[in-house]
């Protein structure tokens, strides 16, 4: 045997050593076991076989993307024994990719859903060719966060967070996304938000799990970084300045408002003309008060207020006035204190308190019955002056009326009762008690011998209950200045009567060794027979020629025997400044009240 010329063996067949395209040529001579006869040869050309191309495969094969490369490989035989020459062609539904036997997808036009296909071409020596391919299908590619953060990064207690994110999907799919929020451990919200008024506080630890999906798959949880939660500093506080009695006091009209519901303090500073002002004091906070001594005309005066909840000062609430002029009238006294304003205040000739440049007054006489006083619609104080009534006079003299004053404090629109007391009169019937001064002035006594006894003056008084009985005891409670009116007398040798007013009244006069009235106190009524707003009443028990008791704040006692009666006590104890003293009226008894007003 020969092949293309060349030896390849003896036998009678030939398996090996030859290939398409190849000459083998078979020369047989005979040979008879002594001689060998003529060589016969027989030429035959081998036809080439084309390779055989096995199974392809692309790797991977499953869970392909957009984003995959993708590897191809084969299996090839040969008969003829050659190495064929191996080609390849991706294409993606009819669209070519490429060749090489990788291709990535990433930079090829593929999308989720399509066939990607390897197809192999296998060429032999002879030229011969063959081929085989596999598919596999692209899927689809989940979507990603690229960025997230939380809005806003520096948050207090009542703001709302949201998320700022970027995301993206090779599939170019809507991309959706879920939010599980965090406060520490604790899962406090889903939604796109959080809010602090609901699930959040000061020095909370919050952070959010942010997860996309394209509506197919979920791609993997972005865990943004924990922000805390910062103090929220309080609001401003409204502020005004009052320029009240004594000074300026700077007043918080409305709280600072603090969103994390802490404890706030307040710090006052005071500037005068833009000049730090430090010796404020005290009226309701440490420092809002600046006392009038440090006032002068045309200053303005600057409060401001400062509000701390103990991590941070929030923004002040500032007021401010202007000091015009402190004493307007010129008068020494400032105008806060004014009484009479445009008039000078320091004139003030009778020492009622009351200067003469404004004064007004209301006298009250005996009338035996209630007089109303109606206070003026201005007037915040009222002077009063009141007389105790004298009591009766026989050949020694009656009791003189006590007088008492002082300032009562009164409101605007108010009444005050008004009881001016009556002079003690005659007894004039012998064995029958007569002759008692109206408003608590007692009874006096005669014998047959005529006009030598009779009654107590009444006391002179200003209430504030009325009432048309004088000793109604409610009313007689709400007296604030009490005038005692004098004892009677009667014509015994030194039987006067005793005067009125003062703490205590005065004695009635002893006749021999007979009993006399004793003067009211301020807890007692004299004896005989006083009381708690009326003098001692002579009865017919009595051996006459009694001098009745003075009425007062408690009247003096009756004489139980041809003496005088002790006068009534004063009381003051109801008004500002009171005095009291006794005796000085000879008369009926009187009320004057007295109060500023501008003219």
């Amino acid at each position: 045997w020969e092949i293309n010329g060349v030896s390849a063996g003896t036998g009678e067949t030939l398996s090996t050593g030859f290939v398409g395209g190849d000459d083998v040529t078979c020369t047989v001579t005979p040979f008879d076991g002594t001689d060998s006869g003529t060589p016969v040869s027989a030429t035959l050309f081998i036809v080439n076989t084309a390779p055989v191309v096995g199974p392809v495969n692309i790797s991977p094969s499953s869970g392909v993307t957009v984003n995959t490369t993708l590897t191809c490989t084969a299996t090839v035989s040969d008969v003829d024994g050659g190495t064929p020459i191996l080609s390849y062609a991706w294409d993606a539904s009819g669209s070519s990719l490429g060749d090489g036997d990788t291709v990535d997808l990433s930079g090829a036009t593929v999308s989720k859903g399509q066939d990607v296909t390897c197809t192999v071409t296998a060429t032999d020596t002879g030229g011969d060719t063959s081929a085989g391919s596999a598919l596999v299908a692209v899927g689809n590619t989940a979507p990603q966060v690229e960025s997230a953060s939380i809005l806003p990064s520096s948050a207090q207690t009542n703001d709302t967070l949201s998320v700022a994110s970027t995301t993206s999907d090779a599939d170019d799919d809507t991309v959706s996304l879920t939010y599980v929020w965090y406060v520490g451990v604790d899962i406090v919200g889903t939604g796109s938000t959080l809010s602090g008024a609901t699930d959040f506080d000061k020095d909370d630890e919050v952070y959010v799990v942010v997860t996309p999906s394209d509506g197919d798959d979920a791609g993997d949880g972005w865990t943004i970084d924990s922000i805390t939660i910062e103090n929220t500093p309080p609001s401003a506080p409204v502020v005004s300045i009052d320029e009240g009695v004594g000074g300026l006091i700077c007043l918080i009209d409305a709280d600072s408002d603090d969103d994390d519901a802490d404890t706030i303090d307040y710090t006052f500073d005071w500037d005068v003309d833009g000049t730090p002002f430090t010796d404020a004091d005290t009226s309701t906070y440490t420092g809002d008060f600046v006392s009038e001594t440090a006032l002068s005309s045309d200053e303005t005066w600057t409060c401001t207020v400062t509000p701390d909840d103990g991590d941070d000062s929030g923004p002040t609430g500032t007021a401010s006035v202007t000091v015009v002029s402190l004493d307007s009238d010129g008068d020494g006294v400032l105008d806060v204190d004014d009484v009479c304003p445009g008039f000078d205040d320091t004139v003030d000739t009778n020492g009622n308190g009351v200067p003469d440049g404004c004064e007004m007054f209301q006298v009250f006489t005996y009338t035996g019955s209630v007089q109303i006083f109606d206070v003026p619609s201005g007037a915040l104080s009222v002077f009063i002056e009141a007389e105790g009534a004298k009591g009766w006079s026989a050949s020694n003299p009656g009791g003189e009326g006590g007088f008492s004053s002082g300032t009562l404090t009164v409101t605007p629109g108010g009444e005050l009762y008004v009881y001016v007391g009556g002079q003690g009169q005659i007894s004039p019937s012998p064995y029958v008690p007569d002759g008692a001064g109206w408003n608590g002035g007692g009874l006096g006594q005669n014998n047959s011998s005529g006009s030598s006894a009779g009654g107590g003056g009444g006391a002179s008084d200003v209430r504030l209950i009325h009432s048309v009985d004088p000793l109604n005891l409610t009313s007689l409670e709400s007296r604030v200045l009490v005038a005692g009116g004098g004892g009677g007398a009667t014509s015994n040798g030194d039987a006067r009567g005793g005067d009125g007013g003062g703490l205590t009244g005065e004695n009635g006069g002893q006749h021999g060794s007979n009993h006399y009235g004793l003067g009211g106190t301020q807890s007692s009524g004299g004896d005989s027979g006083g009381g708690f707003g009326y003098g001692g009443n002579a009865e017919v028990w009595m051996t006459p020629w009694n001098g009745g008791g003075g009425g007062g704040w408690y009247g003096g006692g009756v004489s139980t025997a041809h003496s005088g009666g002790g006068g009534g006590s004063s009381y003051a104890g109801g008004v500002i400044g009171g005095i009291v003293e006794r005796g000085g009226n000879n008369g009926a008894g009187r009320v004057v009240i007295y109060w500023g007003e501008s003219p």
